[in-house]
């Protein structure tokens, strides 16, 4: 499935090495994309790589209290997705 092998490349990319973050983080997303896309799908998937590829403990509550989303119109060539993880300041 996609976010299996999303998850793959995670972790060829940043190394063998991870660690799992605590938490609770932020998780921040930016999705480049041509119409028509579906943010909530874009959501899913990626937070399930992370989770595969150790970057997350785990995509609940308890570590991801908060989520950011923003989705933006690019052409297919600049398709892409940015994600930026933070250490969460909110009350749990």
């Amino acid at each position: 499935e996609a976010h299996e092998a999303i998850g793959w490349h995670i972790k060829s990319v940043m190394g063998s090495d991870i660690v799992p973050l605590a938490g609770p983080v932020t998780v921040c997303i930016t999705a480049y994309g041509a119409p028509p896309y579906d943010a909530d799908n874009y959501l899913k998937t990626l937070l399930d790589s992370l989770v595969i590829a150790g970057v997350l403990k785990d995509d609940g509550y308890k570590y991801l209290p908060e989520l950011r989303i923003k989705v933006r119109k690019s052409d297919r060539a600049s398709a892409r997705v940015e994600v930026h993880i933070l250490p969460f300041e909110g009350v749990l």
